[in-house]
């Protein structure tokens, strides 16, 4: 059977992604760089769409500006 696909990623597989650390993802979600969803206290995820479409790189290179 076929898993559905992805819809969120963790701060964990965002920084493997990217060769960060999980710090600093949580930091581009608090600056507002990239956009998480809270599903509780403890549980937040990345939207693949923020991740994996193109607009990423323009976000992430006006950070480092």
């Amino acid at each position: 059977m076929d898993q559905p696909a992805k819809e969120y990623y963790t701060y964990q597989e965002v920084a493997e992604k990217f060769g960060v650390s999980d710090r600093t993802v949580w930091r581009w979600v608090v600056t507002g760089t990239i956009k998480a969803r809270r599903f509780s206290r403890q549980i937040v995820r990345i939207p693949v769409a923020e991740i994996d479409g193109p607009p990423i790189e323009t976000k992430l290179s006006r950070e480092e500006q």
